[in-house]
């Protein structure tokens, strides 16, 4: 009971905030979610046997239905997380996410695509 309440604590938050209508939530899910991941590995006292398997469910999830470029651009691009967070700089998968976006978006506005 423990070990689930450790887990889904940190996690019941993400969907609701992915749900929210009354605000424009799309630049936290990002955060939110790796938040959330790092309080399950403090949780563990960062042992990564205890929560390896939850990772891996947490990124199947990730990679097949939230993870687009325009969540780490919103990330990248939010300045309330932008000048909080110096490593938004220098983490490889914000910057490529927005690199993607920005490719793609350059790609529709000069060819119409």
């Amino acid at each position: 009971m423990i070990y689930i309440l450790k887990v889904m604590g940190s996690l019941v938050g993400v969907p609701w905030l992915a749900n929210n209508e009354e605000k424009a939530i799309m630049r936290y899910i990002y955060e939110a979610m790796d938040r959330a991941k790092e309080t399950i590995h403090y949780s563990f006292n960062n042992n990564k046997e205890k929560y390896k398997q939850i990772f891996n469910i947490i990124n199947e999830r990730w990679e097949c239905q939230l993870h687009h470029p325009l969540y780490p651009t919103y990330h990248y691009l939010n300045p309330q997380l932008f000048y909080k967070d110096s490593y938004i700089e220098t983490n490889q998968e914000v910057v490529r996410g927005y690199i993607n976006a920005m490719k793609n978006w350059f790609v529709i506005v000069m060819f119409k695509v």
